[in-house]
């Protein structure tokens, strides 16, 4: 299945907008795919997370208006890593998930602290965007912390989550994608 992600990345200004923006998508298509997913706000930069917060907050009534089930994933602050921030001060409803945006070459282990942070608080993350390059796109692939980093975390917070290492004790088949996360979970071990 083809999912199709409706974004915003010049927001806390443009609120009228926005909703109007989500709205016609939710009302159109939301309410009538199960693969349409909104992310509100990508990447606000280094501002206030209350000043961020009531923005989703709008937005996200303005969506639910028009469709209450699919996921809406909401931008955090500093380029969406601020995952922590959000999670001790979140926005309240259903399928709400916070963005992560995650380069290899230069975000270590102080991201997956603050990924991890969050989902101990109970926050579901969404990483929109992902890198083994730095976060400029420049430089090369940095295999080690690819291999150590994000990509094997969540493969094994997924693993661990579905149980799928269970399922794959047991023989049976899998898919694509949870074939490539067994791969990337192994990685490391």
């Amino acid at each position: 299945m083809l999912f199709l992600i409706f974004t915003n990345h010049n927001a806390q200004g443009h609120v009228k907008q926005a909703k109007e923006f989500f709205a016609y998508f939710a009302q159109n298509y939301g309410s009538k795919y199960p693969n349409i997913i909104y992310e509100t706000f990508n990447e606000p930069l280094q501002v206030d997370w209350n000043g961020v917060k009531s923005y989703h907050e709008q937005v996200v009534a303005e969506i639910r208006k028009y469709d209450n089930k699919n996921v809406i994933v909401l931008g955090s602050t500093t380029w969406s890593q601020d995952v922590d921030t959000a999670a001790n001060n979140p926005v309240r409803g259903s399928n709400l998930c916070y963005s992560l945006h995650y380069y290899a070459a230069t975000h270590k282990q102080n991201l997956r602290d603050k990924a991890q942070a969050a989902i101990n608080k109970g926050a579901c993350i969404f990483v929109t965007e992902y890198g083994t390059v730095d976060a400029s796109g420049g430089g090369g692939v940095d295999e080690g912390s690819t291999k150590s980093g994000i990509t094997s975390w969540i493969a094994r917070k997924f693993l661990t989550s579905t149980g799928l290492s269970r399922t794959r004790q047991k023989g049976l088949q899998h898919s694509p994608l949870e074939r490539l996360l067994l791969k990337l979970a192994m990685m490391t071990d």
